[in-house]
């Protein structure tokens, strides 16, 4: 009988969740262990730290896991360059303290499931076939009214936008009929002003004589002759 193949001690172990986190500790303590005059973002030490950890989460995210870790976003100095203690020293606490939460939330809850993970273990993947073919929508189908609309037929296949697009149509209409009345009316005045009306004059009343006296009449004296 032929004997069987045993597989090779050297054979790497396949890159898991628990395998990530434990080079993720790694990491984590190298990080508390700058020395001084390494503290900066020009080291040889830093930088081989932060692309070890850089290369370690593209790894687990190329497995379909999402880390939440803004080192790839941080330059760990100034803005305009130079060398500063303080932006550097900030800079590695926010991502350490990431690191720390991924590995409590592990401690806690164990791996995260992927959302599409199924029994065999890998992702679903598409046929060349499924791929190449082109998407097909279907056409939407005409709306036949019926013979007598109601407020029921409406509010069932009307879409609601409409009404909203039809509310902001009238209020549009009536401010926009607002404001062409009010300039409508200040052309009218520019180009008709009105004039402060004249007033006549009171015409004067009329003079009356006086009616004679009795008296007068019989004191009167009689025309010669």
């Amino acid at each position: 009988m032929a004997e069987q193949e045993q597989p090779s001690s050297s054979a790497k172990p396949k890159f898991t969740y628990e395998v990530f986190i434990d080079e993720l500790r790694d990491l984590y303590a190298q990080g508390h262990k700058f020395p001084a005059r390494e503290a900066n973002a020009e080291s040889v030490t830093f930088k081989r730290w932060k692309l070890h950890l850089i290369d370690l989460l593209d790894t687990i995210e190329d497995a379909g896991y999402e880390i939440r870790c803004g080192v790839r976003s941080r330059i760990f100095q100034a803005m305009y360059g130079g060398h500063s203690s303080g932006a550097f020293l900030r800079d590695l606490t926010d991502t350490l303290n990431e690191m720390d939460l991924v590995i409590q939330k592990f401690e806690k809850r164990g791996a995260p499931v992927l959302p599409y993970k199924e029994a065999f273990g890998s992702a679903p993947k598409k046929s060349k076939k499924a791929e190449n073919e082109p998407a097909t929508v279907q056409a939407p189908q005409p709306l036949t009214l019926p013979q007598q609309i109601s407020w029921k037929w409406v509010w069932e296949h009307v879409p609601i936008s409409w009404f909203w697009y039809a509310g902001i149509g009238l209020v549009a209409a009536f401010a926009g009929g607002i404001t062409v009345g009010k300039y409508a009316d200040s052309v009218d005045k520019a180009l008709h002003p009105e004039h402060p009306a004249v007033t006549p004059a009171p015409a004067p009343p009329p003079q009356t004589k006086p009616a004679p006296t009795p008296g007068a009449l019989s004191t009167a004296r009689p025309v010669s002759k």
